[in-house]
């Protein structure tokens, strides 16, 4: 039963990802708003980390 209640919890925890959302503005140093693509990339360390999300191909 614990180990039940632990999977879930591990679960749910991983289920938040999917809900995060972004959004924001960019301007360029005279104010003017930039358009175009951006691709978020997340690793799971600063230097030499393993790609884990990528806002174009979604899970890695």
């Amino acid at each position: 039963m614990i180990a039940i209640v632990i999977l879930s919890s591990l679960y749910s925890a991983f289920a938040v990802i999917d809900m995060l959302s972004f959004e924001a503005s960019l301007f360029d140093s005279s104010g003017d708003p930039i358009n175009g693509n951006i691709t978020v990339e997340i690793y799971d360390d600063v230097t030499g980390g393993n790609l884990i999300y990528n806002s174009s191909d979604g899970y890695e």
